[in-house]
């Protein structure tokens, strides 16, 4: 657990140092993946299967708001449906236009979550979009995750009937138009789906709002089950096919997920509970505080082991000025010696560093 939490502690410091080369780079990876899956899934206009294409696109994502990600994927769309026929094209940007107008009219916040949606049922864990978006989003995060749900079996549809819709005469516009109108609305399939994620994200929502313990591993808990039920329910009564075996397991596996990012976001010590009450003019406040599960940061010190300085001589009281004067005497002394022609020399003693005579 300890490692854990420096793990989550080290990455916190990381993206908060890094965070202006870390979001380019997520960015990029992000607008990268959209784009490659477009084409791989679809994959009718050769042309934007360019590698060079994708990577540039990628690239001026990285720098843009990740709004632009959502443009240019949606112009990606477009361009493989005209691939396949006008009317194609043509619903599909009704379908882009009615779906911006949702997006940008109730939340623009939530641009990763209409992306990442579809790519959920590419890695066949669909589940998992509802119940991430139950934890960190709001009630109206489930607009862009309806979104997605719609988008995505749109493209699985197009990409079904695209041989009979492109073998059709041209003069059958209406005819054409009409069959992809029929083949999304009356989707049984998408209808259940959305009825479903709706209900997880709000339970989700709700449930972790309450004050109750352990309110977040609740939550996820009953976002698993909601999601299964309602799929049963579809597959007994409305004749929705499911696989109930890839769908509990693709369920726990978002569920551990969910737990996982669980504990990077609400990491709290509910043994350590403590309830505070207080009052004023107006109002008596009943108070829930839940300390978050952290440790602390490793402190190093660093200590400089020098050589040792050597101790000056304290009982030197003579000064290098002090030398130089008596020296400048002595030169002065024998100058005038070597004058008067002295015959005995003058004898210079070096003055001692101490005020005791030599002995």
């Amino acid at each position: 657990m300890t490692k854990l939490l420096e793990i989550k502690e080290w990455l916190k410091g990381f993206f908060e140092k890094y965070d202006v080369y870390a979001v380019p780079i997520l960015k990029f990876l992000l607008a990268l993946i959209t784009f490659i899956t477009i084409n791989t899934t679809l994959g009718f206009m050769s042309t934007l299967k360019s590698p060079i294409i994708v990577i540039i696109l990628s690239l001026f994502c990285s720098i843009l708001p990740i709004t632009m990600t959502i443009i240019f994927a949606a112009l990606f769309l477009i361009a493989h449906f005209y691939a396949v026929s006008i009317e194609v094209a043509i619903i599909g940007i009704i379908l882009m236009i009615l779906m911006m107008l949702l997006y940008f009219r109730f939340n623009t916040k939530d641009s990763y979550i209409l992306i990442l949606t579809p790519f959920t049922y590419i890695i066949h864990l669909p589940v998992l979009a509802p119940i991430v978006v139950g934890l960190i989003g709001n009630p109206l995060s489930a607009i862009a995750v309806g979104c997605g749900v719609v988008l995505y079996y749109f493209i699985i549809f197009v990409k079904d009937k695209a041989a009979y819709i492109s073998g059709q005469s041209t003069d059958n516009m209406i005819q054409k138009i009409n069959y992809l109108v029929d083949g999304l609305i009356k989707n049984k399939a998408m209808m259940m789906t959305l009825v479903a994620f709706t209900a997880v994200i709000l339970l989700m929502y709700f449930i972790r709002k309450l004050s109750k313990d352990y309110s977040w591993s609740i939550a996820i808990g009953v976002g698993a089950l909601t999601y299964i039920f309602i799929m049963l329910i579809g597959d007994f009564f409305l004749d929705v096919p499911n696989n109930i075996l890839a769908l509990l397991v693709s369920t726990m596996i978002s569920s551990g997920i969910a737990i996982i990012l669980q504990f990077f976001m609400f990491s709290v010590d509910y043994t350590r509970t403590e309830y505070v009450q207080f009052e004023d003019d107006e109002y008596y406040y009943y108070v829930k505080a839940v300390p978050k599960i952290s440790i602390a940061k490793p402190s190093f010190r660093v200590q400089r082991i020098n050589p040792q300085k050597k101790k000056r001589n304290t009982t030197s009281r003579t000064s290098n000025k002090e030398r130089e004067k008596i020296l400048e005497e002595f030169d002065h002394v024998n100058e005038k010696v070597n004058e008067n022609q002295y015959e005995e020399p003058y004898d210079y003693e070096e003055p001692y560093d101490n005020d005791d005579d030599k002995e």
